[in-house]
């Protein structure tokens, strides 16, 4: 089911290079157009895991929790649908987590349930490497798995709307400056940090996934693109294309060869600024499938999360 030959492949590419490489390639001209900053310290994977995107509206980046962390968020979306997750992260390299949700748990009638839970992995292979004063290095990469998709689940095509990542690969680098910090500096495990965050600051992913999902029928390698745009500590905009190369073939039922753009604003606050690292909530609000890609309709989520350190 995995395998195909190169010339199947070579073909779903160049039936979908025409729109969907224009529009990953504008999405990218107006990301990366914008003037970018960050912080850099003498600290810079922890400090780095706490401003960066753990996740896109549906798409993995290659951004991994701090140890010891964990994150519950629950997303609510068409015909009172609500998927709830757990997100644990046990080393700087690996982190898992479970999730479970259906359809009509909000309102009337008897809840539709998911067949079964989603489960993750997901396995560090190497983190962002830069030299100090540098704005941009050499990216992360994350090698995963992933069975939850989203959206309505349709057993007669043993599918969900969006399919979920199953297999994927992922890199991530996010691109800043530094200036001097105001105040002589922080004081970081006996380092002093002489340096302070300037916004904005953005973050870049791009990766690609075999997804088990379906009767066998569509089950090219995928590719995907997005990333996120850090206004202020508690304001960022995400913005994801899935190509979706391998749902491009029922018209009349799912995706017709146009890709998936999905984008969203999300909301982060704490208690207080020395709270960051601990405990943060997050409030997110999503509109997806904004180019009306095949049968699957536009749609609007809401998203809740909560932060914290065991």
């Amino acid at each position: 089911m995995m395998m195909k030959s190169k010339d199947s492949f070579e073909d779903v590419l160049t039936e979908n290079e025409g729109m969907s490489m224009k529009k990953a390639t504008i999405l990218l001209i107006l990301l990366t157009t914008v003037h970018v900053s960050a912080q850099e310290i003498l600290e810079p994977d922890s400090w780095i895991r706490r401003l960066q995107q753990r996740q896109l509206v549906d798409l993995p980046t290659a951004v991994m929790p701090e140890p010891g962390s964990y994150t519950i968020d629950l997303r609510m979306f068409a015909d009172g649908g609500v998927l709830g997750g757990v997100s644990v992260g046990l080393t700087p390299s690996f982190t898992f987590g479970v999730s479970y949700g259906g359809e009509g748990v909000v309102g009337e009638g008897d809840a539709d349930w998911n067949p079964d839970p989603g489960v993750f992995v997901r396995i560090r292979l190497f983190g962002e490497n830069r030299t100090n004063g540098s704005t941009y290095g050499t990216p992360a990469l994350v090698i995963g798995f992933d069975s939850q998709g989203f959206g309505r689940y349709k057993p007669d095509f043993k599918r969900y709307e969006y399919k979920s990542r199953g297999l994927y690969a992922v890199t991530s680098m996010t691109y800043f400056r530094t200036v001097p910090a105001s105040r002589g500096g922080q004081r970081t495990r006996g380092r002093v940090n002489l340096v302070e965050p300037v916004y904005p600051f953005i973050g870049m992913h791009g990766g690609l996934n075999w997804s088990p999902e379906g009767d066998g029928k569509d089950d090219e390698l995928n590719l995907f693109i997005g990333g996120d745009i850090i206004f202020n500590p508690e304001i960022r905009i995400l913005a994801e294309y899935d190509f979706g190369i391998n749902d491009n073939e029922d018209d009349d039922n799912f995706g017709s060869g146009n890709g998936f753009l999905n984008a969203s604003i999300q909301w982060l606050f704490q208690k207080s600024e020395a709270q960051r690292s601990k405990e943060s909530i997050f409030l997110e609000f999503a509109v997806k499938n904004v180019l009306k890609n095949g049968a699957t309709p536009l749609t609007r989520e809401l998203k809740v999360g909560f932060l914290t350190r065991f």
